[in-house]
């Protein structure tokens, strides 16, 4: 009984004499419903319902392609794969590479455990790099993803994180890539396990085994093919036999694939598989045709918003991993299946769209509020803040509503830090998350509305 007392007052004094310090967050998990949010708005049909012209077409497919063009010129952060020369100053690459480790090695990032990280494994990662190449002109490979794979900033599967206990966010994780994903291989690592490799949209190090190389003539034909299926459910099951019982994996909402014909229920597609040299060879893959749409989907407010819901509930994966999606790898993936082709960051995404309103420290909530509203389209708007992006569904009662891929929010507890709530998965909420806290609500963080049409 006193040994138990001695203890508790231990406790509690030790609790009050570190109140200053700077004690780690505990996330809750968030409610299931969030505020503000009936159960009715968690689907497409509700917003369709109330959206002014659902099935109006926002771009032609040739206005896509057009569109495509601005994004480049916008954003200057897509690229058309195609056409990038595989005739590179290996000097110049040599350098970029070795610019961005020495920046990344002054920052304090910590290792899984939360310690940092070591001198040897700095030494060791920089020996790896492999940037002793001597020519001034160097040949790279084309190639394409042969299964789901993790492009990563550095080649190491070993997480990176800014503080101890944040290892949902991986820092040296770039973007995760569907088997088919167009690729240019410039330089191995020493001991050949991963290629630094350029994608439309990300340039980083995937591993080796993840990948094929392929002839020009072949991969040319494989990401301009006369006709493809683009894949229109959250992730779909590949398969290698017509019986559906040998499994080569999955692919994601936007991925296209090169058809080869189809049965009654089966899309027959161009399968690309790394052979035992690290070549690739293509077969034939099947596809259910609940998975996937012949070509594009048209561009309308109504399939945007059937796209979207059927993301709803998916898990929260930083920089698309573990098969999952992030913020802006959501919207990238989106609006893949209407034949867009947006960047893959968030800000990137920003400039790519065109801006219908802009906000400032200085406007206040009601002015926001009415702004999105007025001008707001439901379905191909999309809702700027740093550091994250959201698609807006449309309003009702007078509160703007967005559905987003999102980690979590915080809420006040004053005089303490923040509480912080987890979401970590695709949600619909209005913008009042995070109303009271040290950040401010969704709302109040807004920089832009803008919209994906040709204007």
């Amino acid at each position: 009984m006193f040994r138990g007392y001695c203890f508790l007052l231990c406790l509690v004094l030790f609790v009050v004499a570190n109140l200053s310090a700077e004690i780690p967050v505990i996330p809750f998990a968030a409610p299931s419903s969030l505020p503000n949010v009936d159960f009715r708005m968690k689907t497409a049909g509700y917003w369709i319902a109330r959206h002014p012209y659902p099935d109006s077409t926002i771009m032609t497919s040739d206005q896509i392609q057009e569109f495509n063009h601005k994004i480049h010129r916008r954003s200057g952060a897509v690229s058309d794969i195609s056409g990038i020369s595989t005739r590179y100053s290996s000097k110049s690459m040599n350098f970029r590479i070795q610019k961005q480790f020495r920046a990344t090695r002054s920052m304090k990032y910590v290792d899984s455990l939360g310690s940092a990280f070591s001198e040897k494994f700095w030494t060791d990662l920089e020996t790896n790099l492999n940037l002793q190449s001597a020519g001034k002109l160097s040949e790279a490979k084309r190639a394409l993803v042969t299964s789901l794979s993790s492009q990563r900033v550095f080649p190491t599967s070993d997480g990176c994180f800014t503080k101890v206990g944040d290892i949902e966010f991986d820092e040296w994780q770039n973007s995760g890539m569907d088997i088919g994903t167009p690729l240019i291989c410039y330089q191995t690592t020493q001991d050949k396990q991963w290629y630094y490799c350029a994608s439309s949209i990300d340039i980083g190090w995937n591993p080796v085994s993840d990948i094929a190389i392929c002839d020009e003539q072949a991969w040319q034909d494989y990401i301009k093919p006369q006709e493809f299926i683009v894949i229109t459910s959250t992730k779909a099951d590949l398969w290698m036999d017509r019986n559906e019982t040998v499994h080569a994996g999955f692919t994601r909402m936007g991925n296209k694939f090169p058809l080869l014909g189809q049965t009654e229920h089966q899309y027959l597609v161009k399968l690309p598989m790394r052979n035992t040299q690290g070549g690739c060879e293509f077969i034939t893959g099947y596809i259910t045709k609940t998975d996937a749409h012949p070509g594009y989907l048209p561009y309308t407010p109504r399939n945007a918003l059937i796209q979207a819901f059927k993301l709803q509930n998916e898990g929260y994966g930083w920089g698309g991993s573990n098969g999952d999606w992030d913020c802006s790898s959501m919207i990238n993936r989106l609006f893949a299946t209407f034949g867009i082709n947006l960047p893959r960051n968030g800000g990137f995404q920003e400039k790519a769209a065109s801006a219908i309103c802009t906000f400032t420290s200085k406007d206040t909530p009601t002015f926001r509020t009415e702004a999105i509203i007025d001008k707001g389209i439901g379905g191909i708007c999309l809702l700027r803040m740093e550091g994250h992006i959201m698609l807006y569904i449309g309003s009702e009662n007078g509160i703007p509503y967005a559905l987003h891929d999102v980690w979590g929010y915080r809420t006040p507890n004053k005089p303490a830090a923040d509480n912080v709530w987890v979401i970590n998965k695709t949600v619909v909420s209005d913008l009042s998350l995070g109303a009271g806290s040290q950040k401010g609500s969704f709302l109040t963080r807004l920089t832009s509305l803008s919209i994906l049409n040709d204007q």
